[in-house]
């Protein structure tokens, strides 16, 4: 995935989730995310995870995957797995 594409993704996403993070790999290399409120900051990690992934913490009681999954599929290509 892009750079470019998983920040669109964070920008409009993060006013529905009170927290995010995790590390991602993207075209550039990979990433340490970390949302709170619109706050997205990014680190670049010198090292390889093992697997890209994402923990949400959500800001309101009813579910967010609808909005989650049609938010990710507008900026990336590459398939959401929901854990």
């Amino acid at each position: 995935m892009s750079l470019k594409g998983l920040l669109n993704f964070l920008t409009e996403f993060s006013p529905i989730a009170l927290r995010i993070k995790g590390e991602m790999k993207t075209s550039q290399g990979w990433y340490r995310i970390d949302c709170v409120g619109n706050q997205v900051n990014f680190e670049r990690l010198n090292k390889a995870s093992s697997n890209s992934c994402l923990v949400i913490i959500s800001r309101r009681e009813k579910s967010i995957i609808k909005e989650l999954k049609s938010i990710w599929k507008r900026y990336n290509r590459q398939e959401l797995s929901l854990v």
